[in-house]
């Protein structure tokens, strides 16, 4: 080997090179990994996650109130492999499945069946009972006076109906979780309304206060979640 120095000039399209010799483990490959979970779950990402001094000015937070969506990305500026958790705001389950504002009809036995297997919405539990009973008389109570009608218009039935309403309390009051994942119980109203199609009784249920409660917390819990990357100093991007 003789003493002359060589000169070697490499270009490449980023302008890094990356030299491997010997016997070296082969490059670890990026990836990217995307989370869908509650409404907390990006901010319980970013809490636990241990990031370094310099981490935060890749990270990016967005937000939609109308859907009520909140989602954290990290490394978004280069190919290091990404982290996505998005957060939605739904509705408790048990709560979503009575379709209260929902438009879902039920006979009276379909809507007694779903209130006594959802008694753990009531603050008191005989309340539920009270209600299921007072449903059934209405209905029979209904059923016979439609029965000795001569006129079955729909119009006239409807009258009779409303009319026999007003001797049965048909509405309710529940204490419950309204959003999943947010364990504070609010009560509310709720009022049974009812009509007659096809000489069958129709019912469903209303609650004004219910979705008041939901117009204001809403926009609440997200501003709460975006509470840690606030803090932190990670750009936040409303986007609906």
């Amino acid at each position: 080997m003789n003493n002359e120095h060589q000169t070697f000039e490499i270009k490449t399209q980023d302008g890094n090179v990356n030299f491997r010799t010997g016997t070296l483990h082969p490059p670890v490959k990026s990836t990217n990994l995307s989370v869908s979970g509650l409404i907390n779950a990006p901010a319980e990402f970013f809490n636990k996650k241990i990031y370094g001094e310099f981490a935060h000015n890749d990270m990016l937070v967005t937000y939609d109130l109308d859907s009520g969506v909140v989602v954290f990305q990290d490394n978004v500026v280069n190919d290091a492999g990404s982290s996505k958790i998005t957060g939605k705001l739904s509705a408790f389950r048990d709560l979503d499945k009575l379709g209260i504002n929902q438009d879902q009809k039920y006979t009276t036995q379909q809507l007694s069946d779903k209130l006594k297997m959802s008694s753990s919405l009531f603050s008191d539990r005989t309340e539920c009972m009270k209600l299921v009973s007072s449903l059934r008389n209405f209905s029979a109570k209904i059923g016979h006076d439609m029965s000795e009608m001569n006129d079955t218009k729909g119009n006239k039935m409807n009258t009779m109906v409303q009319s026999v309403k007003t001797d049965f309390d048909l509405n309710f009051v529940l204490s419950c979780q309204i959003f999943a994942g947010v364990q504070e119980k609010k009560k509310f109203k709720v009022e049974i309304h009812c009509d007659v199609r096809d000489k069958a009784l129709e019912l469903w249920m209303e609650s004004m206060e219910l979705k008041e409660i939901i117009d204001e917390e809403k926009e609440k819990i997200i501003r709460n979640v975006l509470v840690p990357f606030q803090e932190a100093g990670v750009p936040i991007v409303q986007i609906g």
